[in-house]
């Protein structure tokens, strides 16, 4: 990995989400009374943020991994890395549930218990919006970032503070940003993380509906 994100770009867009976060979503919070919605706007609004910093600052977002062709191309490498990725997790849960270690607990995704249509939007939120924002972040920005210290400490370091930024994070959590990271890391290619970040949370959203709740 040759790119490395500027550190311009990182302590900019550490602001922006600082900004987004607190400042952003309180006047989302004001205008919008759907706390969903609120959410999906905001992580647009990051995304839009994110891509307009590197457009500003270098006019281009290669050192994102997010340019214009590599998007078909990553999308088919991120299926090829979820089926593989798939098939493994598939078959160890498997044996692991036949000897009873392993807790259909472990898949739930917490879901609204309002309309089907607060469902549909937190799956919109949850698995595709928020995946793109999340991995333009973590995996784009701040991998990218410490990527110049080496792979390991990247990898470290992204993904634990990726899984401190999720409140329920877990086992998963930490199999999903090591896999992201690494994904990454092969592809030169911000795309195939997402691919697998978007297909996983749907995997787990779908499973949370059919068989947990």
């Amino acid at each position: 990995m040759e790119n490395f994100v500027q550190t311009k770009i990182f302590f900019v867009s550490l602001i922006a989400v600082f900004m987004t976060e607190t400042v952003g979503i309180f006047a989302l919070s004001f205008f919008i009374k759907n706390p969903t919605v609120a959410q999906i706007l905001l992580r647009l609004c990051q995304i839009f943020i994110f891509i307009l910093i590197f457009l500003a600052a270098e006019r281009n977002t290669v050192s994102l991994g997010l340019s214009l062709k590599q998007i078909i191309p990553g999308f088919k490498s991120g299926i090829l890395w979820s089926f593989v990725f798939g098939t493994a997790v598939f078959f160890v849960s498997g044996i692991l549930w036949l000897l009873g270690k392993i807790s259909p607990e472990l898949l739930r995704v917490r879901l609204p218990e309002q309309a089907v249509s607060d469902i549909f939007l937190s799956l919109i939120l949850r698995c595709v919006i928020g995946p793109v924002a999340e991995e333009i972040f973590f995996r784009g920005i701040i991998y990218g970032f410490l990527r110049r210290w080496g792979i390991f400490p990247a990898i470290f370091l992204s993904s634990s503070l990726f899984v401190l930024a999720h409140q329920s994070g877990g086992f998963p959590q930490i199999i999903g940003a090591v896999l992201f990271a690494a994904a990454y890391e092969a592809e030169r290619n911000l795309m195939v993380p997402i691919t697998i970040h978007i297909i996983g949370n749907i995997t787990l959203f779908l499973l949370s509906v059919v068989f947990v709740r």
